[in-house]
């Protein structure tokens, strides 16, 4: 404990002698009769901050205090009280304490120099009105004092007759001894003590032990008094505990105050020889009283303690509670906040939507059904899972082999199995999935999601650079996939393996875009965190197969369309009886005129049959399911032996066929001509073919400026090729890319009445889209409340109001149509009058949209179109 602190204990005894009744204390030390062992002089009456006696202060610390016997005042309020405390608590105890000495059976010698340093609060310290100027100043000194004392044990004995300061003056040992009583107020009792300590090093350690113990005692009473006793708590210990805590303290107090007295009495015995030891045994004894009161103190305030703790073990209990909601809510927010910094960081990331798995726009593709494609997708499986395999494995197969069937399927069992880090689906015409740019933002958005430990480093690369998602596809790749992955923690014990799934490569929009993604997947290699490897579907079309080719690094490829014919039929056969026998039990719930098809239906002739057809294209399997569940013969027996009787010949032209076949269908139609059934299918299943992206029955319906009734008509119609969404908003497309590619094959052009004019249709469309925009477009179309405000800040609903998804079309993609159409210098005069016009209104709605890099491009590729329309 330190000496500091036995200052502060102490220092609550000042505060009684304060408020003592300064002019009865004048009285009675004027009235003080002489002793017989004083001089002849007398102790004059001087102010009380000036009383300083010739006297030794062993004749006047006995007669004064002997003859005064003036009792103490309780009135005092304690200069260190805490707020809410009673002033007088601990007053009381200590008034207690002098009571009980004055009561008790003590040498009255000792209980003497008590009372006598207990009630005179003159030191060197003290200012004018008798009070110390500062606890502070009192414990340095103190402090000083008992540092000095044990240090002086290694001095020689002539230096054991050292000289002190207080305050500013100088005194020797004898001179100090010679002054008199009234320099001793409670802090000059300790102070005195050490000054004086001239007798062996033994007995003076032993002096300095006792008054360490004091210090430890007084600030333990204080503590005690304070938690157990204060007036104001919500919680106290039974009476009869507190009163067992009291009486400890009390007895603390006593035995503390007669150690000093103590101390002060065997020194002051030899005033003549001040040097000479007193015994240690009786300083031993004072010592063991003072444990035995720590002893009873300690078991008092456990007692204490105890009570209280039950008392408290509910509160105790719902705090902690109090305490985890709120950590947990403070962790929530935390993560909170993470979470918001973080999807602000990746909303500068452009991504594809629909492009996984398992978005809304993939949710009605179908998986492979159980007893189809078993051995491939084993050997997949294995692929995936052998640390040491290939880190590509391209699986090519001709259009409508079922490679993006085999893609979800594969895609989702790694899912389950938490080895899937990200799938891009690739959609040509559905735009963005069409684009190059964004498969590495797109796999890094997913990627995080099942490498959480990879986001900062994605996080760090696009905030250095906020507009990664807009450079080179090998910037992308380098920034956003190879470093951030060399950079994350790593097992390299059991580094996990993570496939990411591309489909439809072949569907990118731009040749040199695939070459350019093929050639950086082998880079993965490098990875050594994880085992990174690449699901990759195509066509064999030649910029694929060349630069798949141009490896270097082994790859796993296979050959879907050479599949042995005998393995394909039995997948097929397996779908078809699976589909159908589906196809028949809805039937019979409720059946055209009450007739249910047999359980024998179809028959495994007609099942033979239609394997043979489809072999080896699935899509043919799946669209005669289609058109036999959804036909215009609502009898799906009827359906099915339409399908046989009319498609025969190679695989692709068993499936133009079938194509041809459902077409035909529309021509049935008693109303309305052949030629303005075929003038309608032209504009809108043209349309619906052609578009950059897919729009919904409104807004294509606003596009062409066509009735909603007349599209919805003719779409309906044909449900086996084209999906038809039950909801409103959601767009039409065809499902599958082969009816595409049926409908624009020039080699159709003259046996085909349902061709498409592949560049007519983008004429017609780059029409209806700069139409569109000069009834649209205007300056601040938003109404935004000034220029300059960051698109962020624009409320959607608004915007959605002011730019619907007709005129958010047309600004994106007329270029786009205008460069694909034949170029004509009449056209290319109503493209410069649009822009002369409308350019600056464009350009603020291509920023609203987020598409301001999109005008560049757009006017590059209009720029060229013009060069060609002026050589014409």
């Amino acid at each position: 404990m330190s000496p500091q602190r036995l200052a502060e204990g102490f220092a609550r005894l000042r505060d009684r002698l304060s408020t003592r009744d300064r002019s009865r204390q004048k009285r009675n030390l004027a009235e003080q009769p002489t002793s017989s062992e004083r001089s002849d002089s007398q102790v004059q009456q001087q102010p009380q901050s000036q009383q300083v006696s010739s006297a030794s202060i062993h004749s006047t610390a006995i007669t004064a205090t002997a003859s005064q016997n003036v009792p103490i005042q309780t009135e005092a309020i304690e200069e260190d009280s805490q707020p809410g405390e009673k002033p007088s608590s601990k007053s009381d105890l200590w008034d207690k304490a002098l009571t009980h000495l004055s009561k008790s059976e003590y040498d009255r010698d000792i209980v003497a120099i008590v009372k006598t340093f207990t009630g005179n609060p003159i030191g060197d310290n003290a200012t004018a009105d008798g009070r110390p100027s500062s606890t502070k100043d009192l414990a340095k000194d103190i402090s000083e004092r008992m540092a000095q004392a044990i240090q002086d044990g290694q001095h020689s004995r002539e230096q054991r007759k050292w000289k002190v300061t207080i305050g500013d003056k100088e005194y020797s040992v004898r001179g100090l001894v010679d002054k008199t009583v009234n320099v001793l107020n409670k802090f000059a009792a300790v102070r005195f003590v050490l000054v004086t300590l001239t007798a062996r090093s033994e007995l003076r350690s032993q002096i300095i032990f006792g008054l360490a113990k004091v210090t430890s005692l007084i600030l333990q009473c204080d503590t005690y008094r304070r938690i157990y006793m204060a007036p104001d708590l919500t919680l106290r210990p039974p009476a009869d505990i507190l009163d067992f805590l009291e009486a400890s303290i009390v007895q603390t107090y006593v035995k503390s105050l007669l150690f000093l007295g103590f101390a002060i009495h065997r020194q002051r015995s030899k005033s003549r020889m001040a040097s000479a030891p007193f015994k240690i045994n009786e300083v031993e004894s004072f010592i063991e009283s003072l444990q035995e009161s720590g002893d009873q103190l300690s078991r008092a305030a456990d007692n204490c303690e105890k009570q209280c703790n039950l008392q408290n073990r509910t509160g105790v209990k719902e705090l902690l509670r109090y305490a985890k909601e709120s950590h947990q809510s403070m962790q929530t927010h935390s993560v909170l906040l993470i979470d918001i910094h973080q999807k602000m960081v990746f909303d500068k990331l452009r991504t594809a939507e629909g492009t996984a798995y398992d978005s809304h726009a993939n949710e009605h593709e179908a998986r492979c059904h159980p007893q189809t494609r078993v051995d491939l997708l084993a050997q997949i499986y294995k692929w995936a899972g052998d640390p040491d395999s290939e880190c590509i494995y391209w699986l090519q197969g001709m259009a409508g082999t079922g490679k993006s069937t085999i893609s979800r399927t594969v895609a989702y069992e790694l899912s389950r199995k938490e080895a899937l880090g990200a799938s891009f689906f690739f959609k040509r015409g559905e735009g963005d999935r069409g684009k190059a740019a964004r498969v590495f933002p797109t796999i890094a958005t997913q990627l995080v999601r099942r490498l959480p430990s990879l986001m900062p480093h994605i996080q760090d690369a696009i905030e250095t650079d906020s507009h990664i998602g807009e450079m080179a596809i090998s910037k992308q790749f380098e920034n956003l996939i190879r470093l951030p992955l060399t950079k994350m923690p790593s097992n390299p014990q059991n580094p996990p393996t993570v496939i990411i799934v591309i489909d439809a490569l072949d569907e990118c929009d731009q040749e040199k875009d695939i070459q350019a993604i093929v050639s950086l997947l082998p880079q993965v290699k490098q990875v050594t965190s994880v085992h990174l490897k690449f699901f990759v579907t195509s066509r064999p079309e030649i910029p694929v197969y060349v630069e798949f080719r141009r490896i270097r690094e082994p790859y796993k490829d296979f050959i879907l369309h050479l599949v042995d014919e005998h393995t394909i039929e039995h997948d097929i056969t397996a779908f078809l009886n699976s589909t159908l026998a589906e196809i028949r039990n809805k039937y019979n719930i409720y059946p055209l005129g009450g007739q249910h098809l047999p359980e024998s239906w179809p028959s495994s002739t007609e099942i033979h049959d239609l394997v043979k057809m489809a072999i080896p294209l699935f899509i043919f399997a799946a669209t005669a399911c289609q058109l036999i569940q959804k036909g215009k013969y609502s009898d799906p027996e009827e359906n099915l032996n339409k399908i046989l009787e009319r498609t025969t010949g190679t695989q692709i032209s068993k499936l133009n066929k079938l194509y041809l076949f459902i077409l035909e269908q529309l021509l049935d139609d008693p109303i309305n001509s052949k030629e303005e059934i075929l003038k309608r299918f032209q504009e809108i299943v043209g349309a619906i073919v052609i578009l950059a992206d897919p729009l919904s029955v409104t807004y294509l319906a606003k596009l062409l400026d066509i009735s909603e009734k007349k599209i919805g008509h003719i779409v309906g119609l044909l449900p086996s090729v084209l999906y038809m969404p039950s909801e409103k908003s959601a767009p039409i497309k065809p499902l599958h890319l082969s009816f595409r590619d049926f409908l624009v094959n020039r080699n159709n052009h003259e046996t085909d009445p349902f061709w498409v004019d592949e560049k007519e249709t983008h004429k017609n469309l780059a029409k209806h889209c700069l139409h569109v925009m000069r009834g649209g477009l205007r300056k601040n179309i938003c109404g935004l409340s000034f220029p300059g405000m960051h698109r962020s800040a624009v409320d959607l609903k608004q915007l959605e109001k002011s730019m619907p998804s007709q005129l958010q079309y047309a600004c994106m993609h007329w270029a786009y149509h205008q460069t694909k159409g034949d170029p004509e210098l009449s056209i290319s005069k109503e493209v410069y009058s649009f822009l002369t016009t409308h350019f600056l209104h464009w350009l603020e709605a291509m920023s609203l949209l987020g598409r301001v890099k999109e005008c560049l491009d757009a006017l590059r590729l209009l720029a060229r179109w013009v060069e060609v329309c002026i050589y014409i």
